[in-house]
């Protein structure tokens, strides 16, 4: 019987009976182990599906043995976590699950969009501390959004925000999207134009050796006077300081995150990131948690599974990514 290590396993143990009688046993394990005692477990496993805080790089890659031959990202966004390239060079193929949480990623950006917008969970806060005080915030109708990488989760950003709320939206991406632009009135500009006419800014790039801190000081300079900032793809696309400057500076009204730069974030992380002792109406902050709704995590568990059950049993994956 083959074994899959599932990180952050999302199974019930009726799923886990399923895949036994095929030929396949799902070992579940914590989303929070150690990167050794992951290494560890994957001794003695055929596949291996990161639904963790765990970093398979290329030292962790070369302590799992030779038994390993399929990774599956629990996710689409796997840069950060899998060193694809020593990975290959082991024998490992690595696949991913593109689309599986676009709709439950997009939802939650436009969500966390407006949130530090309307100032939502600032103002929580105070009501609860007997504060009674409405600040004035703004509207998106009307409204220059660029959007930062026209992928599934971006293309659905730009519906939700054109026909939703009638904001006017440019992006930047790899290709033209001629059907969109037809039937939104979106255009594809230069990432100078987007960041010179965005009233808010929206990230769905993947992180690249290209992309990462890509948006730094003298991007923000090209940037209108209090631009609204969110990032729901990986934070490291934006120079960390270069973004504490600006928010202090104002260029930057307000900023919110999906994730951190260090992950998990806990109390030692806090005392080292200034960006986390900002005003909740300045910069909010979720834990890496858009794709995690339940409808995202059914679909992801199909593919991410069905990826290491294609690689081990010799079929075509279509989610390669190395």
């Amino acid at each position: 019987m083959k074994k899959i290590l599932f990180t952050g396993d999302t199974l019930t143990e009726g799923q886990r009976a399923e895949y036994r009688a095929s030929g396949f046993e799902i070992v579940p394990a914590s989303y929070d182990l150690s990167t050794d005692r992951v290494a560890e477990l994957l001794k003695d496993c055929d596949g291996y599906i990161l639904g963790g805080d765990e970093i398979a790089d290329a030292n962790m890659l070369a302590s799992v043995g030779d038994k390993l031959k399929a990774i599956s990202f629990f996710g689409a966004g796997y840069e950060k976590y899998i060193d694809v390239v020593a990975a290959k060079k082991k024998g490992i193929a690595v696949a991913n699950t593109p689309g599986a949480n676009a709709d439950s990623v997009a939802e939650f950006t436009v969500a966390i969009m407006q949130s530090i917008i309307k100032e939502i969970p600032s103002n929580n806060a105070s009501v609860k501390r007997g504060e009674w005080s409405r600040p004035k915030t703004f509207d998106l109708k009307g409204k220059t959004v660029g959007i930062i990488g026209l992928g599934n989760i971006g293309t659905r950003v730009a519906k939700i925000l054109s026909l939703g709320f009638g904001a006017n939206v440019i992006y930047t991406s790899r290709k033209e999207k001629k059907d969109l632009d037809l039937a939104l009135n979106t255009r594809m500009v230069s990432l100078d134009e987007l960041l010179t006419q965005s009233d808010a800014i929206s990230i769905h790039a993947s992180l690249t050796d290209d992309t990462r801190g890509m948006i730094s000081t003298s991007e923000f300079d090209k940037m209108k006077q209090g631009v609204v900032i969110v990032d729901t793809a990986r934070v490291e696309i934006i120079d960390e300081s270069a973004l504490l400057d600006a928010l202090k500076s104002g260029k930057v009204s307000k900023c919110a995150f999906d994730g951190f730069y260090e992950e998990p974030v806990n109390s030692d992380v806090v005392s080292r990131h200034e960006l986390l002792a900002l005003n909740d109406s300045r910069f909010i902050v979720t834990p890496h948690m858009a794709y995690y709704t339940s409808d995202a995590l059914k679909r992801m568990e199909r593919m991410a599974i069905e990826n290491v059950i294609q690689i081990l049993t010799g079929k075509d994956c279509p989610y390669l990514v190395n």
